[in-house]
């Protein structure tokens, strides 16, 4: 769970605006000599040292990095180094790698699996049941990590409304073949499947303080099930309005029957700054029998019959 929270934490820190990482121990009794002594550690987020020793560093290692700007070091009185040379590593041999460069976590289950088929004294189908839900690791693991780095966006952006902090995009979900191909079809032009992203523009852009006023805010409870939406086929739609020619996520509003949350996704051109194809492009609700009236005339048509 703590490298699923690092890779989580590595991918939104890579992404943001911040050029240094600060290597960060609990400081208490039950801290490692080793770990203590790499406190407050700042060095270039690119710096070698980052791929063998970006915490978790060992079996129940509390440490964290923190993604800060040279100013920001500058400020808080941290001492900078401009290369990691002449710093030993920490990291025990079954964690020198950095959990967000590799896919370790799925060549740990892959030998896990192998292990389990040859010595377990289950019958067939009890392994059978047992790997389909080892199956679904790697699935449950992206979903854990796009909620944990949206839910960390919402809070800074919505919640706390602090515009300068250096998460700048999240992945929120994976734009899957059949979506993609379906869509290609009915729009008459390609359409990639990939990852799907939200910047934080965009999530600026739908604050409830801007949209509140005409009722098209969403409410920062519907923006953390952002990922759970955009994940779910059924939800997904091809919006044939013009002006429009793109993909569209719908969801019910919980609280007020008459209107219909969408999530519309840009496909047809790459975002300029992050260079992904498939973008949150805002949040927004409708009136549902407008939303119903368009379905009814197919100028939204549903993916997932």
């Amino acid at each position: 769970m703590r490298t699923i929270y690092a890779k989580s934490r590595y991918t939104g820190q890579m992404l943001s605006s911040a050029t240094h990482f600060r290597y960060t121990a609990v400081m208490d009794n039950l801290t490692r000599a080793k770990h203590r002594g790499m406190h407050n550690l700042v060095l270039p987020k690119t710096d070698p040292f980052w791929d063998t020793n970006y915490p978790p560093n060992g079996w129940n290692c509390r440490c964290q990095v923190e993604a800060i700007t040279l100013s920001e070091a500058k400020r808080r009185g941290l001492k900078v180094r401009e290369d990691s040379n002449g710093i030993n590593g920490i990291a025990d041999i079954d964690f020198a790698y950095n959990p967000g460069k590799t896919d370790k976590l799925d060549e740990i289950l892959a030998k896990k699996k192998d292990r389990f088929k040859l010595n377990t004294k289950l019958t067939s189908k009890e392994v059978n049941a047992i790997l389909k839900d080892l199956g679904n690791f790697t699935k449950q693991k992206d979903l854990y990590v796009w909620k944990k780095g949206l839910n960390d966006m919402v809070d800074e952006v919505i919640v706390k409304n602090n515009q300068k902090t250096p998460l700048n995009v999240v992945q929120v979900g994976l734009l899957s073949k059949f979506i993609s191909e379906t869509a290609s079809k009915l729009l008459n032009k390609e359409v990639k499947s990939g990852g799907m992203i939200l910047t934080k523009k965009e999530l600026s852009h739908a604050r409830p303080q801007r949209k509140e006023a005409y009722n098209h805010a969403f409410r920062v409870e519907e923006m953390k099930e952002i990922v759970d939406v955009l994940n779910d086929e059924n939800r997904a739609y091809v919006d044939l309005r013009d002006k429009h020619k793109n993909i569209v996520f719908i969801f019910e509003d919980k609280k007020d029957k008459t209107k219909l949350n969408l999530i519309p996704i840009e496909i047809s051109k790459f975002h300029k700054k992050f260079k992904m194809k498939n973008y949150v492009i805002t949040l927004d609700k409708a009136d549902k029998e407008d939303i119903f009236g368009f379905i009814k005339g197919k100028k939204i048509q549903k993916i997932k019959q």
